[in-house]
């Protein structure tokens, strides 16, 4: 929305804004619906509705992780930049070594060259696209990737020398998710015991890590995508919360006075903060 506003005009600015802050709030409870992949999986103490052994149980208990999730965030974002900032970094610090040490176990347990990526058994017969559809599917994990660009851009007023390093810090961040992610995306796939099990169409790879790396390991990195899953979250809520305080600045929003007031106490936009998270909940359900 800023850069927007600054490189064409205060309408293209208007509806650039109100898209990307519809699209983020959506992705907030898109992200938080990612706990009942993984928590489940740690342990049945997660699968707080019914057993999780039909489809609309396992719905139910995702709207219950995700919306404890969200309110977290929101009662992160809400209380201080200093606290966000710190579990952020925090997060990020577990999330890349975990990454690392993820490829690294995965590297040690591959039974199957790196063909993999191209061998579609016959997935795309009968389909007008074919395999190519699969594809452009799977290409939606690298749209969440480039997610950063504006999340960068949103905290922008807030880092220091944001001229210089607000694009070196979206720089490294597509570097490190094309390397690590790509390195964890080909490891898991050749490492994957049995490559037509149905759960990887369904679990993915968690399913992955706890049948290659057993019950113990495996449940060490399954608590590490879970804090990827929260940071994640964290991040998205964040850059919604300066969206819309950015666009209720410049009378852009309804309620502009009451979603571009800072509290005095926390030093934060608490209003937008509490609205994006009651409107992904409100998704989520």
């Amino acid at each position: 929305y800023n850069w927007t506003k600054r490189l064409s005009n205060p309408h293209v600015a208007w509806l650039a804004g109100w898209m990307m802050l519809i699209a983020s709030i959506t992705t907030i409870a898109a992200v938080a619906l990612a706990y009942q992949q993984t928590l489940p999986q740690i342990s049945a103490v997660f699968q707080i509705v019914g057993t999780g052994g039909n489809p609309t149980d396992s719905a139910t208990n995702a709207v219950v992780l995700g919306a404890v999730l969200i309110l977290f965030t929101t009662l992160v974002n809400a209380f201080g930049v200093k606290l966000m900032a710190r579990i952020n970094s925090a997060g990020v610090l577990i999330e890349l070594i975990a990454a690392v040490l993820l490829i690294i176990v995965l590297a040690a347990n591959i039974t199957r060259g790196p063909e993999v990526v191209t061998e579609t058994h016959g997935t795309g017969a009968g389909h007008s696209l074919g395999y190519l559809g699969a594809f452009l599917t799977a290409a939606l994990a690298s749209a969440y990737v480039m997610y950063g660009y504006d999340t960068a851009a949103s905290l922008g007023e807030e880092s220091l020398n944001p001229r210089k390093n607000a694009p070196k810090a979206i720089l490294r961040a597509l570097i490190a998710s094309f390397v690590l992610g790509g390195l964890i995306l080909l490891f898991a796939l050749m490492a994957a015991k049995d490559i037509n099990a149905p759960e990887l169409t369904t679990t993915g790879l968690q399913f992955i890590l706890l049948d290659v790396l057993g019950p113990t390991l495996g449940t060490v990195f399954l608590w590490a995508v879970v804090v990827a899953i929260t940071v994640c979250v964290l991040a998205v809520q964040t850059a919604s919360i300066r969206m819309a305080f950015a666009m209720a600045r410049d009378n852009n929003l309804p309620a502009a006075g009451l979603l571009a007031r800072v509290s005095p106490r926390f030093g934060t936009p608490v209003a937008p903060a509490v609205i994006t998270g009651l409107i992904a909940v409100c998704v989520l359900v």
